[in-house]
């Protein structure tokens, strides 16, 4: 259990308490999102919820050839997530804006003069705060 583990034992989930869940999610497969679950449901209302993993969504021949490298290069496979899964990871959440959106577009800088295209980043990013 997620509560007798030392580190976690050092915090006071009876307060808010952020979890920052970037670039690791790709890392869980599908079966293991369950985990997500796990650690939201011990956060305090108020507790922010940070995601950002990776998707094929608009990318799916490049992520086609990031999954071969894993395969062939790692033990660690890489999962990539579509849009509706990654929003799940937040229910009993309520999205920041601008919600689940490519990771450039999550609070663009300004200035940035644009002209780029943001699924080029091929990753899906948001925040949510616990109920």
């Amino acid at each position: 259990m997620l509560q007798d583990d030392k580190t976690v034992r050092l915090l006071d989930f009876s307060r808010p308490v952020a979890l920052l869940m970037v670039a690791v999610l790709h890392y869980v497969n599908h079966r293991e999102t369950a985990v997500v679950d796990r650690y939201r449901e011990m956060l305090a209302p108020g507790s922010p919820l940070v995601i950002s993993t990776l998707t094929a969504d608009q990318r799916a021949e490049q992520a086609a050839r990031v999954q071969r490298f894993f395969a062939e290069h790692t033990s660690t496979p890489v999962t990539f997530r579509d849009h509706a899964a990654v929003r799940s990871l937040f229910d009993g959440c309520e999205l920041v804006d601008p919600g689940v959106v490519w990771t450039p577009l999550w609070r663009p800088d300004p200035a940035d003069p644009g002209g780029w295209e943001p699924h080029r980043a091929g990753c899906w990013a948001g925040a949510g705060v616990v109920r």
